[in-house]
């Protein structure tokens, strides 16, 4: 059994939230400009061969809409474009608000046996959870 909850293109599944298509996780704008700008480092290139939908997945967890026609091959020129105009500097908090509310969900329907055997770093989620009802980190660290 999953521990997944899944809602408007997002997922929360085994202790992470992700874009749903490609399962990518949100970067943060520092850990984004240090290996997108000012040219791409092997990290970067890592990131683009492991999951094709990376650029999407990024604008996607941070709310950018853009037009289709923009985006040209990995999208990356796109990235650089918004980075660089500050557009990564925060997430909306429709997005935030969305991301609790499926950890909630996914979290609340399972048994605390469910949740030891799922949940990686188990006990960091179950303290945060069930005794601290603490906010999830927003973002991964590079």
């Amino acid at each position: 059994m999953a521990l997944a909850a899944q809602r408007d293109g997002f997922e929360w599944c085994y202790g992470r939230f992700l874009v749903a298509d490609g399962r990518t996780e949100r970067r943060n704008v520092h850990g984004l400009s240090r290996v997108f700008l000012p040219k791409l480092t092997p990290e970067a290139n890592r990131a683009l061969r492991q999951d094709r939908n990376f650029v999407k997945s990024q604008l996607k967890h941070y709310g950018l809409q853009y037009d289709e026609r923009e985006f040209t091959g990995n999208g990356v020129k796109l990235l650089k474009k918004a980075l660089e105009a500050g557009k990564f500097d925060s997430v909306p908090p429709s997005i935030l608000e969305l991301e609790q509310q499926l950890r909630k969900e996914s979290i609340s329907t399972r048994t605390l046996g469910e949740l030891v055997e799922w949940t990686p770093n188990g006990s960091d989620e179950l303290v945060n959870f069930y005794f601290l009802d603490s906010a999830n980190k927003k973002c991964q660290a590079w």
